[in-house]
């Protein structure tokens, strides 16, 4: 499937992060990382990544705003479990935390919950633009380091 991702070029990257954005599982980093190692441009490599990426999240906050928490349980597929320790856990502690929504497994629970809980989207989605921006980006020095060591 990285193959279908690469020979798309940048639009390839944007849609991969976008796809592991949104509820859908995905690891953009690992099609990032081969991209990087065939020589494309970091900087765009990382725009492409951070906004396919952020565009996805968002789709993952307004299915949380805009759905009945049933059919989010019954179309995400989330444990439900998870999803009410993350709510409750988020539940007046602030939007900072939507800065968890890089985070592997629980992102996507972050994302959602926040949507649930109704928090603005322009606090949310900013923080969470920072957070990709910053995990983009330390994926991309980190493998271009470990490249250069070869």
């Amino acid at each position: 499937m990285n193959d279908t991702f690469i020979s798309l070029g940048y639009l390839g990257l944007f849609v991969c992060s976008f796809i592991a954005g949104s509820p859908i599982p995905m690891n953009s980093k690992a099609v990032l990382s081969v991209a990087l190692v065939l020589g494309w441009n970091p900087v765009w490599c990382v725009v492409s990544c951070v906004v396919g990426n952020w565009l996805g999240t968002g789709i993952s906050y307004f299915i949380g705003r805009f759905f009945t928490y049933e059919q989010v349980l019954r179309w995400t597929k989330v444990d439900p479990v998870k999803l009410e320790r993350v709510r409750d856990f988020l539940r007046g502690r602030g939007v900072w935390f939507a800065l968890l929504a890089v985070m592997p497994i629980i992102g996507h629970l972050v994302t959602i919950s926040f949507g649930i809980l109704r928090a603005p989207y322009w606090k949310v989605g900013s923080i969470m633009l920072l957070a990709q921006t910053f995990s983009y980006t330390a994926w991309t020095l980190l493998t271009l380091g470990v490249v250069s060591l070869f």
